[in-house]
């Protein structure tokens, strides 16, 4: 699908939904279309719970940005240029770091 194929199977799964969907049959809320959805089910149900949420999650994003990038400085070298990949200098030119005796 990703390719612009998509299989016939997909065809048919959607003209049913359609269908289910014009018949006013279709409930979007029933457990059988969700039992991959693992939240499913769970409401916030107020602003203060969202908040809370929306606050652990940006907890989360900015603990992983400042780890990668302090594991970014200190631990990698200096890259050989700007865009990826990001090989180490020592790799792309040896001759600059040989001991010249």
């Amino acid at each position: 699908m990703i390719k612009g194929i998509i299989p016939i199977w997909v065809t048919y799964y959607a003209k049913d939904i359609i269908k289910l969907d014009n018949a006013n049959v279709l409930n979007g809320y029933d457990e059988k279309y969700h039992i991959y959805d693992h939240e499913f089910g769970e409401q916030n149900y107020n602003d203060r719970q969202r908040k809370k949420r929306g606050i652990q999650y940006l907890i989360i994003i900015i603990f992983v940005f400042f780890i990668s990038h302090y594991m970014a400085v200190n631990y990698v070298e200096e890259p050989a240029s700007f865009y990826p990949p990001y090989i180490e200098k020592r790799v792309v030119y040896p001759e600059l770091y040989e001991d010249k005796k």
